[in-house]
């Protein structure tokens, strides 16, 4: 005797339904075990009150955390964990800087709640603060178009807004002229190219 169609199909389905749940379970398991995990975190920085930075900040600091494999996911997911220095309320004087520690450093990282910091690279931070000029500078597109087959481009890119109002300390913005903007790329253009 044959098997029934209906048999076979439910026989299928309770098998691929059993694989599921055991893949789901075995992930569960083996995400909730603790796990190491070198990162790469934004740093956010506000300055003291009068003060604008002039240097020693990277865009990024290393660290080792260590917590749930599931944690390490979520927090790789979001993207929304990150270094943050409120130093708002630090009294200075012209010409210091302020040198945040190891310890500094570890305690202000923000990460979803079970994750811990080990080790952060590098392991301290010296930051140079000046007093805040204001500057206006011009916005330069960075705009690669390609036009398509039979077409060209006619006239030159414009900006809006053509220049911007920036804050920072002195030293950095006499050397700044202008902003570029993200790199635009576009291929086979045959219609008018806003970014």
């Amino acid at each position: 005797p044959h098997p029934c169609p209906m048999t076979l199909a439910r026989s299928i389905f309770m098998f691929l339904a059993a694989l599921i749940f055991s893949v789901l379970l075995w992930s569960y398991v083996r995400l909730s075990a603790a796990y190491d995990a070198d990162v790469d975190l934004p740093v956010k920085l506000t300055a003291p009150k009068g003060f604008a930075l002039a240097s020693g900040l990277p865009e990024h600091l290393h660290a080792r955390v260590r917590g749930a494999g599931w944690q390490i996911l979520l927090m790789d997911f979001t993207k929304n964990s990150s270094f943050r220095f409120d130093l708002s309320e630090r009294t200075m004087l012209p010409g210091d800087s302020i040198l945040i520690h190891s310890d500094e450093l570890s305690n202000s990282a923000i990460l979803p709640s079970e994750l811990r910091v080990l080790k952060v690279e590098p392991d301290s931070l010296d930051l140079q603060f000046g007093k805040p000029v204001r500057k206006v500078v011009s916005i330069e597109p960075r705009l690669e178009v390609e036009p398509g087959r039979g077409y060209t481009i006619v006239g030159s890119p414009s900006v809006t807004p053509r220049a911007v109002l920036v804050i920072g300390a002195a030293s950095i913005l006499d050397s700044l002229s202008s902003l570029p903007t993200q790199p635009a790329i576009v291929r086979s253009a045959r219609e008018d190219v806003d970014r």
